[in-house]
């Protein structure tokens, strides 16, 4: 089966930093220098069969120092298929989550969910980089996997992860809403955090869903486009200079409930 590739290349964006209180030091104000969002999928728009190997390439090499973020997920058309192997060779995985509907009408076990979300990030990048592997579907596998990969420019070289958090829909379809939630697990503890959130909506949903984002988050990528209609995906990030628990949540617009996984992650850039 070949594959059909949906891609969205952007350029510059600027990202707006919030204030920290009179006398600390000012919040990092990040530049989205380039970003792509790629979704691939089977010609029958029913996933990629395995064996495949799945990567992107940037539209210009990465500059040194800058930070790269991948917010990656799949779907599996057969719940309990094993998921796509993500790559990144090289990057640090921050937050990973496999849910969603389970095998044998929702009493199959966690490890079977049919989606399957990370956040992967390489700090002080050494620069050059262009071509990126993604993931290996395995054989006996058929899988949609998008993937949205994002340079970002002023922030420290030495970010690490402070907090993150997942969350699922499932395992019943009644528990299924419109709604999608995640939070850290525990609060930030060393701000200011760069958060990033990731969303999966793997419901059969018809094509024209659309998100409803809270205030104040910026977009990084998000695909809903007919080749992708079985899992609308997004991700988004926004500056926080305070303690606490961070939580993010989406609303999708379609009429239809959905199945769904999020991951959050909070860097810390202290």
């Amino acid at each position: 089966m070949g594959l059909a590739l949906v891609a969205l290349s952007i350029g510059v964006v600027a990202a707006p930093g919030a204030t920290l209180d009179a006398g600390a030091a000012t919040t990092p104000h990040p530049v989205v220098v380039q970003r792509i969002v790629r979704a691939f999928d089977g010609a029958s728009l029913e996933g990629v069969n395995g064996p495949a190997h799945l990567s992107v390439r940037l539209d210009q090499p990465t500059r040194p120092g800058d930070l790269l973020l991948a917010s990656v997920d799949d779907g599996v058309v057969t719940s309990g298929m094993v998921h796509p192997r993500y790559v990144f060779k090289g990057w640090k995985l921050a937050v990973t989550t496999i849910g969603g509907e389970t095998a044998d009408n929702g009493t199959g076990p966690y490890r079977t969910g049919g989606l399957q979300a990370s956040i992967y990030y390489l700090p002080d990048n050494p620069g050059g980089i262009q071509n990126i592997e993604v993931a290996v579907v395995p054989r006996h596998t058929q899988s949609t996997v998008t993937v949205t990969v994002a340079e970002i420019a002023h922030l420290p070289r030495a970010l690490r992860v402070d907090a993150t958090g997942t969350s699922t829909s499932g395992p019943k379809v009644s528990d299924y809403t419109q709604r999608s939630a995640v939070s850290t697990s525990a609060g930030i503890a060393n701000p200011p955090d760069l958060v990033v959130a990731l969303f999966n909506n793997g419901g059969n949903s018809p094509n024209g869903e659309h998100y409803v984002t809270q205030r104040g988050w910026t977009l990084l990528g998000k695909d809903t486009s007919p080749g992708n209609h079985d899992q609308p995906i997004l991700t988004n990030f926004k500056i926080f200079d305070h303690q606490g628990v961070i939580s993010q949540h989406e609303r999708y617009l379609g009429g239809y409930a959905i199945d769904n996984v999020a991951v959050i992650a909070a860097f810390s850039l202290g």
